[in-house]
């Protein structure tokens, strides 16, 4: 191989065209050659790793999947049961019965009306 020095330098003459051509080949020759050597173990590297990375990825997704439905389970559960809480406490309340007293009372009230008669106006 040649190194390469400017024209003119003391002691050497400038390489040719064609040896640095063939110079420029046997590196590209080498690097290909090592490439090679290094691109199938790499190669083989990558296709472990990325198989078993896509196992362990859909195993993580799956166990995120089921943690989030165990979650929204427990959250489901947990709300019903302060909903039915809030419900029992506001139907103790005694404003409620009263409003449902004074609803029940309207209600009766305008459903009887037209059963009941009422005599008309009869001469006294």
């Amino acid at each position: 191989m040649y190194i390469r020095r400017a024209a003119g330098s003391k002691g050497e003459e400038a390489p040719s065209a064609a040896d640095l051509r063939d110079e420029n080949s046997e590196a590209r020759k080498v690097i290909k050659e090592l490439l090679a050597i290094a691109a199938i173990p790499l190669a083989l590297l990558l296709a472990i790793f990325g198989f078993l990375g896509v196992k362990s990825v859909s195993d993580l997704k799956q166990s995120i999947t089921d943690g989030a439905r165990r979650q929204t389970e427990a959250e489901v559960l947990r709300m019903q049961g302060e909903i039915r809480k809030r419900l029992d406490e506001q139907f103790k309340a005694e404003s409620l019965q009263q409003l449902v007293r004074s609803a029940a009372k309207d209600a009766a009230a305008t459903a009887a009306a037209p059963m009941i008669m009422r005599p008309s106006a009869s001469p006294r």
